[in-house]
């Protein structure tokens, strides 16, 4: 129904290209804040669009970092996903997704980077600053949740996407007021929730130098 632009054709030695799932039938007043947190695995980018003149309701896109995650997904969401009343319902997208950049599978496969940024070592009287910092900057609507950690001195900011997770390291790291903050980004199955973070810590000191189609069957 829909034309998401450009057509991917992969080559046939290509892998990983099934990334993206539908999910329809989402109520107007449902936002991501409300999907993401049902869907499983490691999301590389979520959008939601207005589809309401069209089908009466939204449309949310899921791409996953793994193609396996999204067959998983949308098989295990088979009965739907339910928001009040109504029964948003999954579908894989049978047209290939379109790679991953070159730069961030380095630093998703190699850095350990995820839409999940935990700032750690923030004094109590900092928390306020990091939301003020986020909503002012040009990432406030790919922003998900700002949260509390499960450890004392940390805050959880979680994205739309990896892109802008990335993006908001670089702003916050750099900024004077988280100088001597701990950075790390969590995986999905083992963020908040979990028992213990797998995560990637990026140490940031004022006197450090920056350095920089069957599968669905």
């Amino acid at each position: 129904m829909f034309q998401y632009g450009l057509r991917y054709i992969p080559s046939k030695d290509d892998g990983n290209v099934y990334r993206t799932v539908r999910i329809e039938n989402i109520p107007p007043t449902v936002t991501l804040k409300d999907i993401l947190p049902a869907v499983s695995a490691e999301i590389f980018l979520a959008r939601l669009a207005n589809t309401i003149p069209i089908t009466g309701s939204q449309t949310a896109l899921i791409t996953f970092v793994w193609q396996c995650d999204a067959v998983r997904f949308s098989q295990t969401s088979k009965a739907g996903i339910k928001f009040g009343h109504e029964v948003a319902k999954v579908v894989p997208v049978n047209t290939p997704t379109y790679p991953i950049s070159a730069e961030l599978k380095r630093l998703i496969f190699k850095e350990g980077y995820t839409r999940c940024l935990c700032v750690a070592n923030l004094r109590e009287t900092l928390k306020s600053e990091i939301r003020r910092v986020m909503e002012k900057s040009s990432y406030s609507h790919d922003i998900e949740k700002i949260e509390d950690g499960l450890v004392l001195g940390e805050t959880y900011i979680r994205f739309h996407s990896i892109k802008v997770s990335a993006a908001a390291y670089e702003l916050l790291k750099n900024h004077r007021c988280f100088t001597q903050c701990d950075f790390k980004f969590l995986k999905k199955d083992r963020d908040t929730r979990g028992t213990g973070s797998e995560e990637r810590n990026f140490r940031t000191k004022v006197q450090e130098s920056h350095t920089r189609i069957g599968i669905w069957d």
